[in-house]
């Protein structure tokens, strides 16, 4: 009877074998955290242009009838307590404590934290846990743009550092009276890669 001698890899060839696998999946992990990162950039851009797109709307209805619902969504519960426990109408928003914005960065950011996620997830434990996308600040004089940090906190200069992925509506109101409004949103942790909008006016 003859017999077959069984050959198998040598360990030269497995370790070649072990290499090559170990090399793909280095570069695939890094393509892949690549994606991800483009992808929550990319939401974040989303997520600005949708709110100041519709903020816009809704103040210029404002201007056109003075009575009408602002960033009020009845059927989803939006809005319908941001206003001091009120619903937000353009009245009120415009009345608002007086002589500050702050009905209409209220009702801009209850509108945001309901319709929007925050794609790194929640920035600051213990500061955020509902995990809120947005909030607001009243500012007297004009905001930063680009103070973009890997989580809410306060730089040394005492202003407001915002988290990767948020959102910041920064109030202001003129002597006027007018109220407005400036949405700037945190596309990554680097500085400068805040979005910022133009200013968004009830007159």
């Amino acid at each position: 009877m003859k017999k077959f001698k069984q050959k198998g890899f040598s360990l030269v060839e497995l370790l070649v074998v072990v290499a090559i696998i170990g090399i793909l999946a280095a570069v695939g992990v890094v393509t892949y955290n690549g994606y991800i990162q483009n992808a929550r950039e990319t939401t974040v851009a989303q997520n600005h242009s949708a709110l100041v797109a519709y903020a816009t709307a809704e103040a210029a209805k404002c201007s056109i009838n003075s009575g009408a619902d602002f960033m009020l969504d009845s059927s989803a519960g939006i809005g319908a307590t941001a206003c001091d426990g009120a619903e937000c109408t353009c009245t009120l928003v415009r009345t608002n404590a007086g002589l500050d914005s702050d009905g209409m960065t209220d009702a801009i950011v209850a509108y945001a934290n309901a319709n929007f996620e925050n794609p790194y997830g929640i920035t600051d434990p213990g500061d955020n846990e509902a995990g809120d996308v947005a909030k607001n600040e009243i500012k007297a004089a004009a905001p930063p743009t680009d103070d973009c940090g890997t989580e809410p906190t306060t730089a040394n200069d005492g202003e407001a550092v915002f988290g990767r992925g948020t959102i910041q509506v920064l109030g202001q109101t003129s002597e006027q009276g007018d109220h407005s409004a400036i949405i700037v949103s945190c596309v990554s942790d680097e500085a400068g890669s805040g979005i910022t909008s133009q200013a968004i006016s009830l007159f």
